[in-house]
């Protein structure tokens, strides 16, 4: 009890261990960057969808960097990729008759400009390994290859 006590106290103070000496605003900054090109972060994520030929996408770390309390931490993905394959998606995907997809402001450049969103579950993804976790989520727009995509992911901001 007393070490539990002990620790609250030092995280409260702001002597808790750190990662890598960066700050709580420094690591948010790095992780929370406003828009991404790059593939390899989002590689397991869009591997469902075939071959990628451009991506965009803005991440938020669900959980607090700066908390106290336990958890795991959650990178909640959403972006906008153009797929090479789009024959393959057409066959797992349906009318979306649910809630419209609204994705982030900031993807809207590469968005279609009437986009008839379609989705599947047979299309949706949960990837496990160990620890590691993550689930993804599709929306297809048939005419132009365009595929919004969401994904939460468990993150550790110490790798």
């Amino acid at each position: 009890m007393l070490w539990t006590v002990c620790l609250v106290g030092l995280c409260a103070v702001g002597l808790a261990p750190s990662f890598s000496g960066a700050s709580c605003a420094e690591r948010a900054a790095a992780i929370a960057a406003p828009l991404h090109t790059d593939v390899a972060p989002v590689a397991r994520e869009l591997a469902p969808l075939g071959p990628i030929i451009e991506v965009h996408w803005v991440q938020r770390v669900d959980g607090g960097l700066c908390d106290i309390s336990p958890g795991a931490l959650r990178a909640a993905r959403e972006g906008v990729a153009r797929v090479a394959d789009v024959a393959v998606l057409r066959r797992l995907t349906a009318p979306d008759t649910g809630d419209p997809v609204a994705p982030d402001a900031r993807l809207s450049p590469w968005l279609p400009s009437r986009a008839d969103w379609w989705s599947g579950p047979a299309l949706d993804a949960r990837f496990d390994s160990g620890a590691d976790e993550a689930s993804a989520w599709y929306w297809l727009d048939r005419a132009s290859g365009v595929v919004h995509f969401r994904s939460d992911v468990d993150h550790d901001p110490g790798t």
